[in-house]
């Protein structure tokens, strides 16, 4: 019930330099789940999960303040069957990508998400990529300009050159990452999201996948930084320790590499 706070620490130590509480728009606390956090320029873009949106901060209040107020939202709505749920969201190259979470039970996705991929797999989730601008209102261009059709469970996503990252976890499961080369990806076209645009949508299935790491359990957002894989982890939150089993409560940095 308490409002979700941004964790700022030390590059280098790793000792906590500052926590910042986020607040809604009117003040009030944010309580929301806040799966996924990107950066680009002075915005700081909060996934919004069921909410549909991305909560939008200035990165400088965050870096200020005990306390930052929403400056504003980026819909991820146009209809009740026009939509996505905001689980997890990155930043790299002026683009930004959010998407959904899906597997099957407790979170579902939208019946037309749901493709049946060249290779045959089936994916039920999608992420929509944004081109961002500083001429726009809090950064993020309306429509999109491609997507992604992702496999079941994805917490989170990041890029490195032309290779593409996807953690994936639920539950006590181990986690996996799954890595993907994007040139390889079949293109087709469909109908995008906040409008009738068609947008071209590439298809992240087993025709493009080309490495596979197994990871502790509920892995969740993931950045390629310096040619290592750093990983946040849900399970750090009394809500998720079981008997202190599954408790990763650091940022882990992995180099892939050593792992193959």
């Amino acid at each position: 019930g308490a409002s979700s706070p941004i964790y700022i620490v030390d590059r280098d130590g790793g000792a906590l330099v500052r926590e910042t509480r986020l607040l809604k728009e009117d003040g009030s606390s944010f309580t929301g789940h806040a799966g996924g956090v990107a950066i680009w320029r002075d915005y700081l873009y909060v996934a919004g999960g069921s909410a549909k949106c991305l909560y939008v901060y200035s990165y400088s209040d965050v870096l200020s303040s005990d306390t930052a107020k929403c400056i504003g939202k980026v819909s991820l709505k146009s209809s009740d069957n026009n939509y996505v749920s905001a689980s997890f969201v990155t930043v790299h190259a002026n683009v930004l990508t959010v998407g959904e979470f899906y597997d099957g039970e407790k979170y579902t996705t939208l019946d037309w998400h749901t493709i049946t991929t060249n290779a045959g797999d089936e994916n039920h989730a999608l992420a929509y990529r944004f081109e961002l601008s500083p001429d726009v209102e809090l950064g993020v261009i309306d429509e999109p300009f491609e997507a992604y059709s992702i496999p079941n469970k994805v917490q989170g996503l990041c890029f490195d050159d032309n290779m593409l990252y996807l953690s994936t976890s639920y539950g006590l499961k181990h986690s996996y990452i799954y890595e993907y080369d994007i040139s390889k990806a079949y293109k087709t076209h469909r109908v995008g999201m906040l409008g009738d645009t068609s947008i071209p949508v590439y298809e992240i299935d087993s025709s493009c996948l080309v490495g596979e790491y197994k990871l502790p359990p509920m892995s969740e957002e993931i950045l390629m930084l310096e040619d290592r894989l750093y990983t946040m982890c849900e399970s750090a939150s009394p809500k998720y320790i079981f008997g202190k089993l599954t408790c990763g409560k650091w940022c882990y940095a992995t180099n892939l590499d050593e792992m193959k």
